[in-house]
């Protein structure tokens, strides 16, 4: 306490001190007809805050703490960044990182951060991990994702095993969804034969925040391949109920979504093929309860599952090549974990996990069976992170080991996360440098299809990284290297061959990040480039460009806002051709209407260039969108 003033016995002021922020606390008593009144407010010293570049955020550590007390490299892409740059969908706004290279074979979409083979980025919803428990990677379906009801994207880059555990040794990525109460919406987004609409309501139900969200989706612009000219539609549609209520022992929040999609696909040969149909239906839930054990202690019980039926439909009249076969993947988890004080400036993470997959197909594809019965595969983790914060030097230390069966053996994993950093005196410039390892279970599909191989090991990875950063007022600036060996990576020599482990991959490159928030007629900018260095089994990494880089602006003036958006990437090996590197431009214009609605016109690809991310794939043309948001 710094100071304390009485005003005629009724008034009173408060200033107090804590970290670099200056809160006052004003309190005022009134009494009328024998009935006494206290009003009391909290101001807080603007100046003395964080800057609006060092974000709140909660994926590495399960609790909400700031970027730079963290010793892991963490970007955030705010939600009013999306909007104003004009994106219809998660996979575009996953380009805007550069360390991510995102691939579109026919509607199957393919994440590699930093190189990485797919399956090795997890992608959550809310926490609730995205991962296709029946694919052949686990890599995650988030076609569904309504873009905008997203709050904000954080992301991890390098392995992110403490609070995240199997299939992070990438990084992970959080798209975090708007908790606002009173914040309901209808928006719009439409072209020739594409269109994307949400539509948002909420209620207050004795004290507790519920919401409903509807989505629709409709994509029927162009061909899967690129030697095709029938148009394939993507199409989904998906509800979801949630809720948040204060309870007197603590707090409870939750949701529930169920989604529906169908993707039309072209003969795997690269032919038309009017009736080849991929439908899906999912359902994601997700719960958890804070409460407090001591004064202390804040401790999360938390459950989540996710179900996936999946059909592939292509009834070409000939038994030895029909397609009519059903994949089915599930995985719930359960997670209890505390979050301890020791003092003002260390903290200590304690937890438990459980989770179980299951899968099972039945059929045939193309005269094939794909016949296995269900099968089970369970972890149970136990894992730690220390945080302490230290004028000469902070630490980020965590441990955690997970124990799975594999082949009827129990087998451990155990993975570790050292990070030390500091502010150099004098120059005010950021290091942090980590060592940090992860893991990633084969999955039920690698382990008992037609060419599974239940003997495979979990891949291991370690990554070395140095970061570098300095923030001047409202600009950022960040350098990293990172170095990464992978080993027992899981793959297959051609698609008819079992699945083995291979030798060691090495990932390795450098991010460059420029970024700045609210300076002048600029909302944000942001400059991410990443030079790309990847070996598989001894050769160039397929699939992965030698560079990657994105630049996105916002600016605002009066009523209008105008988006930029410039995506490049380097050529890219497959396993038959060269893909050349590539580059578009979206620019975007948005119009406040009136305070509670907007219009809205991009401009997709303006050059109309021609490029690939998936050999053989088609990508958008140059496209005109409009649209209309409306809050109520």
């Amino acid at each position: 306490m710094l100071s304390s003033l009485s005003l005629d016995d009724i008034d009173r002021i408060e200033v107090d001190k804590e970290g670099n922020q200056i809160r006052y606390h004003l309190s005022k008593s009134l009494t009328k007809e024998g009935m006494t009144a206290l009003f009391s407010f909290t101001l807080i010293d603007e100046s003395k805050l964080p800057s609006k570049l060092d974000s709140v955020v909660s994926i590495a550590t399960k609790a909400p703490i700031r970027r730079s007390q963290l010793g892991d490299v963490i970007r955030v892409i705010e939600g009013d960044e999306l909007e104003t740059v004009g994106v219809v969908d998660l996979e575009g706004a996953l380009r805007m990182l550069g360390n991510v290279s995102i691939d579109d074979a026919g509607g199957l979409v393919g994440i590699r951060m930093r190189g990485f083979a797919v399956g090795n980025t997890k992608v959550l919803y809310n926490g609730v991990d995205l991962k296709d428990s029946i694919g052949p990677n686990g890599a995650p379906s988030f076609k569904f994702i309504p873009i905008d009801d997203i709050d904000r994207i954080e992301v991890v880059s390098g392995a992110s095993a403490i609070a995240n555990g199997s299939g992070a040794s990438a990084g992970v990525i959080n798209i975090i969804t708007k908790k606002e109460s009173n914040d309901g919406y209808i928006a719009s987004k439409f072209s020739n034969n594409q269109y994307y609409t949400s539509l948002k309501t909420n209620f207050d139900v004795k004290g507790s925040q519920l919401y409903l969200l509807g989505t629709h989706g409709y994509n029927n612009t162009q061909s899967s391949r690129q030697n095709t000219s029938e148009k394939d539609l993507y199409s989904n549609n998906s509800i979801t109920v949630g809720f948040d209520s204060v309870q007197r022992l603590g707090h409870l929040d939750g949701f529930l979504s169920i989604i529906n999609g169908r993707q039309e696909l072209d003969h795997f040969g690269g032919a038309d093929d009017t009736d080849n149909v991929t439908d899906a239906n999912r359902q994601l839930a997700g719960i958890r309860y804070v409460f407090k054990l001591s004064k202390n202690m804040d401790s999360v019980i938390r459950w989540e599952a996710s179900y996936l039926n999946r059909g592939n439909y292509d009834p070409d009249g000939d038994p030895t090549k029909d397609t009519n076969n059903t994949y089915k993947g599930s995985h719930y988890s359960l997670d209890f974990y505390n979050h301890i004080g020791l003092g003002q400036d260390t903290h200590l993470l304690l937890g438990w996990e459980f989770r179980e997959e299951s899968g099972e197909s039945s059929g045939i594809w193309g005269g094939s069976s794909v016949d296995f019965p269900g099968k089970i595969q369970r972890t149970t983790s136990l894992y730690s992170q220390l945080l302490w914060q230290h004028t000469w030097v902070s630490t980020q230390l965590g441990s955690r080991v997970d124990y799975y069966k594999a082949n009827t053996k129990g087998h451990v994993a155990p993975t570790y996360h050292v990070s030390l950093f500091r502010s150099i005196p004098g120059i005010d410039v950021n290091v942090k440098g980590t060592y940090k390892t992860g893991f990633k279970l084969p999955t039920i599909y690698q382990k008992y299809s037609s060419t599974g191989n239940e003997n495979l090991k979990a891949e291991e990875s370690e990554t070395r990284e140095v970061s570098f950063s300095k923030e001047f007022q409202t600009i950022e600036l960040v350098t990293t290297f990172f170095d990464t060996s992978l080993t027992n990576k899981i793959d297959q020599i051609n698609w008819e061959t079992p699945y083995s482990n291979f030798e060691k991959s090495t990932y390795s490159g450098t991010e460059y990040v420029v970024q700045l928030r609210e300076w002048g007629m600029f909302d944000f900018l942001r400059l991410d480039y990443t030079a790309l260095n990847a070996v598989d089994k001894n050769e160039e990494a397929l699939k992965v460009p030698d560079y990657k880089l994105a630049f996105s602006s916002g600016i605002s003036h009066d009523k209008w806002t105008y988006g930029f958006f410039l995506i490049g990437e380097g050529e890219r090996e497959d396993s038959s051709s060269t893909m050349a590197a590539y580059s578009y431009i979206d620019v975007s214009i948005h119009y406040d209407f009136t305070d509670k609605t907007s219009l809205f016109t991009k401009l997709h690809n303006v050059f109309d260039e021609s490029y690939e991310t998936a050999a053989g794939y088609n990508e958008a043309g140059r496209t005109l969108f409009f649209g209309l948001k409306k809050h109520f």
